[in-house]
């Protein structure tokens, strides 16, 4: 029974709770460069707390945020695997409450605060939404040991792209702007 439990428990990161290979990589990138109303700030959450509770037991999550500046590669504001609930765990195969324990405290609860600082970023003079895309998808999705895993692209922004080279508030951008 033990080398049962052994071989179904992964060893895990103590700060993020992830295995030594995640089972999916999910990137969320979030454009705070403009304030929130109050219903969008909700639906926001809404929508986050759905997102949050689709990763799969020993799934990344990677929390990223658009940045005004582009000049460097975007760094996560959290990163989170599910170490599962106990609901994936049994009496038999491990400890359902501290699953649970360690679900709420070291996954959810996190990853709750984490998306309340972001519903309160303020407003930047720039929107660089491709940059910013470009940056997660060579940091987070493209490296040859996630290439076999599911991934997703989550992306929480208006889409109105605005640096000094194309700014979708001077009318759209001609196609050879965009390579």
């Amino acid at each position: 029974a033990y080398v049962a439990v052994a071989r179904g428990n992964k060893a895990l990161d103590e700060e993020t709770l992830c295995p030594a290979t995640p089972s999916s990589i999910t990137v969320l990138l979030v454009d705070v460069t403009d304030p929130m109303t109050t219903a969008q700030r909700q639906d926001f959450l809404n929508q986050l707390s759905q997102l949050k509770n689709s990763i799969p037991r020993y799934g990344k999550l990677v929390v990223t945020k658009v940045d005004s500046s582009s000049s460097a590669l975007l760094q996560p504001v959290i990163v989170r695997c599910n170490p599962g609930t106990a609901k994936d765990v049994d009496e038999w195969n491990g400890d359902p409450q501290g699953v649970q324990k360690r679900h709420d405290k070291g996954f959810s609860a996190p990853l709750d605060a984490a998306f309340a600082r972001l519903t309160n970023a303020s407003a930047a003079d720039r929107s660089p939404i491709f940059e910013s895309v470009q940056s997660v998808t060579l940091t987070e999705l493209a490296g040859p040991d996630v290439v076999d895993l599911p991934r997703k692209l989550v992306l929480v922004s208006d889409l109105l792209q605005n640096t000094d080279a194309i700014s979708f508030y001077k009318g759209l951008p001609a196609p050879d702007q965009l390579t």
